[in-house]
């Protein structure tokens, strides 16, 4: 029986496997020296830090909330995290520092608005946008900087952010031109930071689900894929895309992949049962947690 897989194991050899998926903001650090990814899933978070000469993971931050605005110091390696549970009746968000280099990280709380987005305005100055809902309805939003002459090292009481001076802005306007729009997209930065380390990357969709079988096959689920079937090299063994009607059953039939020769997609009645079965794990932010503890 093949070995078991451990969580994080990764089946291709391209670069920022950690992402849930498709990126939602790539940043640098002023010196060049380091890359802040953010991912979400299912308001399930991740956010990698990598080391830009050898694209190695440094950091991996988990949260259960929506985390995808981020920005780097200006001057420091000091990497700025907007959190957003996304509730429509509850909101409640927080604000992550972390220290790339030393690993310091420091969690601030709020338990009535989510922070979306955020920028640094100077090397003393980070701007915070505020979000919260009223009865799923109405939407609120507020803006407020935070000034500090030395941003390292800082403690959880450090700032409060309930106690911020909060100055309320129109919902409906995005705001001063380029505010947070000026960072190119996230897929260009991840090819050009790949291709400078020699390496290529193709940005895949989503991974919702992942089940191993007996003879060290893996069974997986992901955007725009209802199931397909890797080899213990990563190799695509056969897939299923949900554009194409099962006769059996109304869903999309088991594809045999180009370039694979020597195994046949199963019929279309075990890929559906296949897909019940993955499908079963559970939700992807339980088995992502799962994994992580």
């Amino acid at each position: 029986m093949a070995d078991q897989l451990e969580p994080h194991t990764t089946l291709n050899d391209q670069p920022f496997p950690e992402l849930l998926g498709l990126a939602c903001q790539a940043v640098v650090s002023s010196d060049g020296q380091w890359l802040a990814v953010s991912s979400v899933m299912h308001r399930y978070s991740r956010i990698a830090v990598y080391r830009t000469d050898d694209l190695s993971c440094a950091h991996l931050l988990t949260f259960t909330m929506e985390a995808e605005s981020i920005a780097f110091h200006p001057a420091l390696p000091l990497l700025a995290v907007g959190l957003d549970n996304g509730d429509e009746y509850s909101r409640a968000g927080g604000l992550t520092l972390l220290e790339a280099d030393t690993g310091h990280r420091v969690d601030f709380t709020d338990p009535a608005w989510g922070i979306d987005p955020l920028r640094w305005l100077d090397d003393r100055t980070l701007q915070l946008t505020f979000f919260a809902m009223d009865d799923g309805i109405d939407s609120r939003v507020a803006r407020a900087t935070v000034v500090r002459e030395d941003w390292r090292g800082l403690g959880p009481d450090a700032l409060d952010l309930t106690g911020l001076d909060r100055t309320a802005q129109d919902p409906g306007d995005p705001g001063e031109p380029g505010t947070y729009d000026d960072a190119p997209p996230p897929l260009h930065t991840l090819r050009t930071l790949a291709e400078r380390a020699g390496r290529s990357y193709e940005e895949q969709g989503a991974v919702r689900a992942v089940a191993g079988l007996g003879d060290g096959r893996v069974l997986a689920t992901r955007r725009d894929v209802a199931v397909e079937c890797r080899g213990a090299d990563g190799s695509v063994l056969w897939s299923s895309s949900p554009r194409v009607d099962c006769p059996r059953t109304g869903r999309s039939p088991c594809t045999r992949h180009p370039t694979e020769r020597s195994s046949s997609a199963p019929p279309p009645a075990r890929c559906c049962a296949v897909r019940r079965s993955v499908c079963r794990a559970g939700h992807p932010a339980e088995r992502f947690a799962a994994a992580d503890r």
